[in-house]
């Protein structure tokens, strides 16, 4: 086997020729400018062109004042009916609030304005009570009508009505020569430092107002139609207001009394 060598060419290579492109502009953008956002400065900052000298550093802002105590203290007070109390502490909070050091004088003046009002309440609560009071004469008999303490009745007192109950306080009292339930003809003391209970109580005064009526009224003992009906302390009376007293009443089975069934 021969080996046999390619014939050289003859032929010499040929270029490429040059290309020529033309340039290519970039496209227009289709985003207009974003302007930068303006510059925001918190409290206690410092505006543009303004910085903190060395050594300085910012603090927080000014702070509110507190709310006054004696403010507090006087609105309480006056919700609570403490009127005095209320007063004394509303003066002394508008003196702290007047230059605007402490916050609270809204309060104090409210607290102030319901103290008016407790004061106005019991007035009228107290002229009240007293026009509703019995008035009796130079003898002590009642000359107009009107409440009596179950423990200041006196013998010899009409009653315009008559409750059961088991704590009467007040009862209403009229002069004898107006018709009426009930008239007291005995108060009897009882002794004893500690209450007695209910039934001997019972016990105590249907026996003792038994005889006291016919010393009191020897015309009312033999009247069918009268009937004895009594107070008597209650364990509270007894021990809270120092009740020591059973009362007789002697009353009509129906109907009313007019004048005194006294002999």
């Amino acid at each position: 086997m021969t080996h046999q060598p390619y014939p050289p060419q003859s032929d010499p290579p040929q270029p490429y020729p040059p290309q020529s492109y033309p340039p290519q502009p970039y496209p227009p953008q289709p985003y207009p400018p974003q302007p930068y956002p303006a510059q925001q400065f918190a409290p206690g900052g410092y505006p543009p062109g303004q910085f903190p000298s060395p050594g300085q550093v910012p603090g927080p802002g000014p702070s509110s004042p507190g709310v006054c105590g004696y403010a507090i203290a006087s609105l309480v007070f006056g919700i609570l009916g403490g009127m005095l109390f209320s007063c004394v502490f509303g003066v002394m909070a508008l003196r702290r609030t007047k230059s605007g050091g402490e916050r609270g004088r809204g309060m104090a003046i409210a607290g102030l304005a319901l103290s008016g009002v407790w004061v106005v309440v019991w007035t009228v609560v107290c002229v009240l009570a007293i026009v509703g009071e019995a008035t009796r004469d130079s003898d002590g008999a009642v000359a107009q009508a009107g409440t009596v303490s179950s423990e200041a009745l006196a013998i010899g007192d009409c009653l315009s009505e008559l409750t059961e109950s088991d704590d009467v306080t007040d009862v209403p009292a009229v002069p004898c020569g107006q018709p009426h339930k009930g008239e007291v003809f005995a108060v009897i003391p009882l002794s004893g430092s500690t209450w007695p209970g209910e039934q001997q109580l019972l016990r105590t005064a249907e026996d003792k107002c038994d005889r006291a009526l016919y010393t009191y009224s020897q015309s009312g003992v033999a009247d069918p139609s009268i009937e004895i009906f009594f107070f008597y302390p209650t364990q509270d009376s007894w021990t809270q207001r120092d009740d020591r007293s059973l009362v007789c009443v002697a009353t009509p089975a129906q109907g009313t009394l007019t004048g005194s069934i006294k002999d």
